[in-house]
Formats: C-alpha cells, sequence, structure tokens
C-alpha cells in the first residue's frame, strides 16, 4: 500500500543450488546534505564592488539540512492520510444548523485582552 507499480520492479532469479528465493526489498532514501562552509578566499574588510563573499548563506543552507526531518519533502508533498469522518460529520451538522464549528475553550484557555494589569 502506498507503492505505485511503477515504483515496483521484478526480476528473475537463478534458482540453482537455492531452496528457496529470496525476496529483496529496497527503497529509495533521500537525504539532506548540505555545503562544507568556512571558505574565506578574500579579505571581507576590504570589499569596493560591496559583492556578496563566497561564503554567504552557508550556514544558513547547512543548518537546514541538518534540520530538515524528511528530505522527500522537498521534492513534493507527502500523500494526504485518511481523515476522521467523525469529526468531519459532526463539523458539517453544526456548519448546516448555522452553529460555530470551532473547539469550546474553558475560560483559563481563553486569552484576556484587557489592558489592565
Amino acid at each position: 500500500r502506498g507503492f505505485s507499480e511503477a515504483s515496483i520492479q521484478v526480476e528473475a532469479y537463478s534458482q540453482e543450488g537455492a531452496g528457496e528465493p529470496p525476496i529483496k526489498v529496497s527503497y529509495l532514501r533521500y537525504v539532506a546534505e548540505g555545503p562544507e562552509c568556512g571558505q574565506w578566499p578574500e579579505n571581507l574588510a576590504y570589499n569596493p564592488n560591496n559583492l556578496p563573499h563566497p561564503n554567504l548563506g552557508c550556514a544558513n543552507q547547512r543548518n537546514l539540512a541538518a534540520m530538515v526531518a524528511n528530505p522527500a519533502d522537498w521534492i513534493g508533498p507527502r500523500t494526504p492520510s485518511q481523515r476522521s469522518g467523525e469529526r468531519r460529520d459532526a463539523t458539517w451538522e453544526k456548519y448546516v444548523k448555522g452553529e460555530s464549528t470551532t473547539a469550546v475553550k474553558a475560560d483559563d484557555e481563553k486569552i484576556s485582552t484587557d489592558s489592565k494589569n
């Protein structure tokens, strides 16, 4: 479930001397790898043309690559999962009746906008 037919590959197996042919499962895994930083080929104190230095943004790119949970998300969005039908039905019934569909909060969960201290 979750794999298209195009992503599954079946190959012939030679069974010479083997009792049971093995089943090999492999998958593609993306890895986010940031650039190597620390290249300072020029003096940043003297830049008469006011051009960006070669290392500009390198630390940001490297840190972002280190923080991403699933690098495949940068290639495209994930397939949405099934949603809760019960919650959807309850919200739709409230909407049809003209009632509020937001969650009910207790008084201690509400934010006070009074400017009195």
